[in-house]
């Protein structure tokens, strides 16, 4: 897997247009804040490439879908929610480094709390909550964009901060380029299906 992760969402409610680029650091007044965690896992003895992904959604207006560009073709197969794992105090305090209580529990969602800060971290059904979609990234080249679901997203409610976490199995070496790049490296395919103005 060679290539560039983008993360994006679409609205609600329209959201205003506002022409150029924001400065750096500088978040629209109308957008959600997202952080996006990655940690590439290789697994000689399998000859295997794990790519665990961790969003963070920040509160912020409300979403009807969220997407993520992989550079990798991906089935539902490839993938594993880790919520479950998180509910064990070693991980989820790995994960945050720090230590962190779990307060409330249920069947989609546990909370956490460091501090006065609370997360919920949610559970992905990926059989109902996400759609992949194949994307070509160049001749023989196929990426995916994972897509969140609306009815997902509703979940993203309250005065609190909420995580989602899974891993995705790559059958080849993975290689991706973090940084802060623009839309040029995003494949054309993306651009003009879902408008992406700024990844």
């Amino acid at each position: 897997m060679t290539g560039t992760l983008a993360i994006w969402h679409e609205p609600i409610e329209e959201q205003s247009v506002r022409r150029g680029n924001l400065a750096p650091g500088e978040v629209a007044a109308d957008c959600p804040t997202i952080e996006l965690h990655i940690n590439l896992w290789r697994d000689s003895g399998l000859h295997a490439d794990f790519v665990d992904v961790g969003i963070k959604i920040k509160k912020g207006p409300s979403l009807k879908r969220l997407l993520l560009f992989v550079p990798a073709q991906l089935q539902t197969d490839q993938l594993l929610d880790l919520s479950s794992v998180l509910k064990h105090g070693t991980s989820l305090n790995a994960v945050f480094n720090d230590l962190v209580e779990i307060t409330d529990r249920s069947e989609q969602y546990f909370d956490t709390r460091l501090g006065r800060a609370v997360t919920r971290i949610h559970s992905i059904d990926l059989e109902k909550d996400i759609t992949l979609e194949p994307v070509e990234i160049d001749v023989l080249e196929i990426g995916t964009v994972i897509s969140f679901n609306r009815e997902f997203c509703d979940r993203f409610q309250g005065e609190h901060d909420h995580y989602i976490r899974f891993l995705s199995y790559c059958s080849e070496p993975a290689f991706v380029q973090l940084g802060d790049y623009s839309k040029r490296v995003v494949p054309p395919a993306i651009l003009s299906k879902h408008r992406v103005n700024r990844v």
